[in-house]
This record gives C-alpha cells, structure tokens and sequence, in this order.
C-alpha cells in the first residue's frame, strides 16, 4: 500500500530544482558575468541583468522514464498558466524574455513541447492546438491555465508561443548532477571533482535558503558564484587542503568533565580549565573528522600525514627538552603543571606548523597535537605529553584504572 504521506518525490524535485539552478547558473555565468540569479521568485529559476529578467525557466522532475510531457499534461498547462498571467499583467515583456521549460518527461515530435523544442520549431501549428484544447476545455486540472492563456490577445499569444522553447528528456536529478561533473572538469580536473561538487553544491544550497528566507530577495550574483568556485578551488592545489569540519560538533555535544580519553586526562596533568578542555576536544573531532575526509578523498596521502606527525613530534620534543632543562629539579605539583600548562599554551597559541604551506586553519595543528596525545595502548606512551613527568603520571592513571576495573 502506497504511502500517502510520503513527500520523497517532492522532495526531490526541489532538490532538481537547486541543482539544475545551479547547473544554469555556471552555464550562464560564463556569457554573461553580471547575471543575477533567482531562485523561486520570478520563476523556479530567472536571470536578470540591469534590473530587468530576461530569461525565466520551469523545471519539472520526475523519477519515471515512461513519463511522457503529452498537449494536455497538466505540468504544461501549469508552466503556461504561470507564462500567461505574467504576461497579462505586463510582469513579463514578452519580446524580451526567454520562456524555458526543462523536464525530465519525454516529448513526441508531433507534440506541442515537441514542437517548441531547440529544433524544428512550428510555432504556428503549436500556438493553433494550444488554443483549441483552451477552448474545448474538459480538464478541471488544466482550467485555470486554459483560462489564463485565453485571456491573452492573440497577438500576446503569438509572442507568448514564440519565447518559449521546451527543452524535453533532459535527464533527471543524477544526471544533473553528472553534467554538474562535466561542467566543471576543467576548473579541478577529474581526480577532485566529485568531492569538488560536493562542496559547491552544500555552498550554493546555503546560499538559496539565504535568498529564499531573506524579506528583501537579494539575487545570487554570478560574480559571488564565481568567487566561491575559486576559493574551493584553491583548496584543492598542491600546496592547499580543504577545510570542511571548521563548524563540526560531535553528536551529544562535548563534555569536558566526563570525557575520559587519554588526551583530556593529559590537559587535566597540566591543570587546564573545563571551558579550554572543551575547546581542546572540538580540535581533536574536527581534526581526526578532516583527516578521514583528506584521505578518503586522495587529497592526501597516508605517508605525508605520518610526515607531518614527525615533524609535529620533532618541534614537540625541542619545546619539550627546552622546559625539562629550565625546570628547578625540587619543582613543586603546582610548578610542574603550570610549566607543562606554559608548553602546551605555546602550541596552542603560537605554533605555526601548517601541514602545506596554504592549509593553515588552526584547528589542524591543534587537533593532531591531541591525536598525539591520545595513544592509549597499554604497552606504549603517547607520542607527545604536556606535563614534564606525563610518561610516569600517564602509567600511574592506567594502573588506577586497572585496580578500579
């Protein structure tokens, strides 16, 4: 039994909708820099451009390859009922306007849609059925779009006719998002391109609902598209990462006065307050997060990750010798935790130890100090520690913890 509630096919078609908007708007960009972009306003999609729209476009999804986009479909009479109010009103300049209808639905060629299609237009023949279905009606879906397009002159009708162009079989949401990939090949290469789309795609749905929930209903510039595609790009060069876990929270949230990992236990060693733990905890998930990411994507490789571990270990380990020979050898508990406390300040605060020269985001070398400071193999010390005696405090906490077991 079909689920009556089921809003998937919904969904979907907005989700169409955002892609293949996105979709239009690298293609347009391109001839024209200055477009402004809108998404459901003047249509599904519209471009402007001096203050004016000059192209509108009606996207319709669906996922059934038998569907056919027939002369009495109410998806049409839908599309040209939106056309055909417009134009009555003069919101739309039938003369300067470009009337787009792009859907998944296949169209004969003897059709209206067919015949409005980007080749072998009959304009003529496809204005004549409009008209007569219009006038013998018989569809109480189709009604108010037989009414809105009858409501036009004749000569409206031509024009209205005319600016259309139905652009038929044109593929559903996967295959907009493989044109997406084509598009942009040749900005990222084919290596990167997926994971390159992926973040397009999650800026520019961001950037709709901004436009969509904002009471002004600013355009999306292309220039500001533009903008975007070379910052990711950039990310995506030799000496650059990405950065995708900046804003990344663990599921439950963080909590500095249960979290038992050895890495926490290491910051209490040196007397760290809860609100600086739980920052501490943030970098160590948004790091170990970006590292996965790096390396399932082939952005980075195993052996250059464990080289940046050396080189963190190696600069830990002169920081660290520099403290052990400054140290007062009757140093009091509080001495020791508040010179370890100054070493890991250090870290935090000035280290400047980029994993590639133009990936420099902090929490990369914060988060990784702490993957360092987070072996917990019995058998073995973490790599790196803060307080001046971490390795012999670190074994008297796994044997509490064994007796207390």
């Amino acid at each position: 039994m079909p689920n009556v509630f089921d809003a998937s096919a919904s969904l979907l078609g907005y989700l169409y909708q955002c892609r293949s908007a996105l979709l239009l708007a690298l293609r347009e960009g391109r001839n024209r820099p200055d477009v402004k972009i809108y998404v459901e306003r003047f249509d599904d999609v519209a471009f402007g451009q001096d203050g004016d729209i000059y192209s509108r476009v009606q996207l319709k999804h669906t996922l059934s390859s038998s569907k056919s986009l027939t002369d009495k479909s109410p998806d049409l009479w839908k599309t040209l009922r939106i056309w055909s109010e417009a134009a009555y009103t003069g919101e739309l300049s039938l003369s300067e306007s470009a009337l787009v209808l792009i859907t998944v639905a296949s169209a004969s060629d003897d059709s209206i849609a067919g015949r409005l299609g980007p080749t072998g237009r009959d304009e003529i023949a496809a204005q004549s059925t409009l008209t007569a279905i219009a006038k013998g009606g018989g569809s109480q879906e189709n009604a108010a779009g037989y009414e809105a397009f009858l409501a036009l002159s004749s000569v409206q009708r031509r024009n209205l006719v005319r600016a259309i162009k139905v652009f038929a079989g044109s593929g559903d949401i996967n295959a907009a998002s493989e044109m997406l990939k084509r598009e942009v090949t040749y900005i990222i290469g084919r290596k990167y391109v997926s994971a390159f789309i992926e973040r397009l795609e999650g800026w520019w749905i961001n950037r709709v609902i901004i436009q969509l929930s904002s009471e002004e209903t600013e355009p999306i510039r292309s220039i500001e598209l533009e903008s975007h595609i070379l910052d990711i790009q950039s990310q995506f060069e030799a000496e650059n990462l990405t950065i995708d876990h900046i804003l990344s929270v663990p599921i439950g949230g963080v909590d500095a006065s249960t979290d038992d990992r050895l890495f926490v236990k290491q910051l209490r060693l040196v007397s760290l307050s809860n609100p600086r733990i739980a920052s501490a905890i943030l970098d160590y998930y948004r790091a170990v997060q970006q590292r996965s990411t790096w390396l399932s994507e082939d952005q980075l490789m195993f052996d250059e990750l464990e080289g940046y571990e050396a080189r963190l270990v190696d600069e830990w380990q002169r920081r660290f010798n520099q403290m052990l020979e400054d140290l007062s050898a009757v140093a009091t508990e509080d001495q020791l935790a508040r010179e370890g406390r100054q070493l890991f300040n250090w870290f935090e605060t000035q280290a400047d130890i980029p994993i590639r020269p133009k990936c420099r985001e902090p929490y990369v070398l914060r988060g990784n100090y702490h993957f360092l400071a987070n072996n917990e193999n019995p058998d073995s010390a973490p790599r790196i520690g803060w307080h001046p005696q971490f390795i012999e405090r670190i074994k008297e906490l796994i044997a509490q913890a064994v007796v207390h077991a």
